[in-house]
This record gives structure tokens, C-alpha cells and sequence, in this order.
């Protein structure tokens, strides 16, 4: 990814749901993250753009309850851009304290 002509890297990102509860306990932490991460970008020179699943995305958040992609919490595959969290930890950690649960993200 280049840097665009306002001096940012953008990363187009998409959120993959489900449907089950946990995705739709996860929206509000997930969005919180990124916009606390946004209100940085000119610190960080990186900027999270919203894309919907016709569009190509550089990272696709999702659900797993595959341990080789969540390491039972969360994990990053560079390659393939997803960004898996498992929903078994999330979902706790979301409805214990939303706020915790967006900047662990």
C-alpha cells in the first residue's frame, strides 16, 4: 500500500458477520477501535476505510472458532489480511466492558 496524496496509507477494511449473536455483540467494539485508531491517523499514517463485501478490502475482520486462526483470542494473517477473533474470548469481553474490549482490538 502506498501512501495517498493526503500523506496516509488507507487500509480498506470489511467486517464479516455471521449473523450470531457474538458478531452483533463485537459491531460496537469493533467500530470503537477503529475510530480510536482514526483519531490518530496522522501520528500513525495510517487511516481504516469501510468497504462492503463487493469491494475488494486490504483486511477483513471476522469471527473464527479455529485456534490456528485465533490462537484462542485473536490473530492477524498478513498474508491473507484476515483479522480472526475468537468468539468464545470476545464475546465475554465485549459484554463485560465494551470499552476494554475496543482497545484490546
Amino acid at each position: 500500500m502506498e501512501r495517498s496524496s493526503d500523506g496516509l496509507i488507507h487500509v480498506k477494511y470489511h467486517v464479516e458477520s455471521n449473523g450470531t449473536q457474538a458478531d452483533s455483540n463485537m459491531a460496537g467494539p469493533i467500530a470503537s477501535a477503529i475510530q480510536m485508531w482514526n483519531s490518530q491517523s496522522q501520528a500513525t499514517g495510517v487511516q481504516f476505510d469501510p468497504v462492503d463485501s463487493s469491494n475488494a478490502a486490504d483486511m477483513v475482520i471476522a469471527s473464527s472458532n479455529d485456534n490456528s486462526q485465533t490462537g484462542g483470542c485473536m490473530g492477524m494473517n498478513y498474508v491473507t489480511g484476515l483479522l480472526a477473533w475468537s468468539p468464545s474470548t470476545w464475546e465475554v469481553n465485549s459484554a463485560v466492558n465494551p470499552g476494554i474490549a475496543a482497545a484490546g482490538l
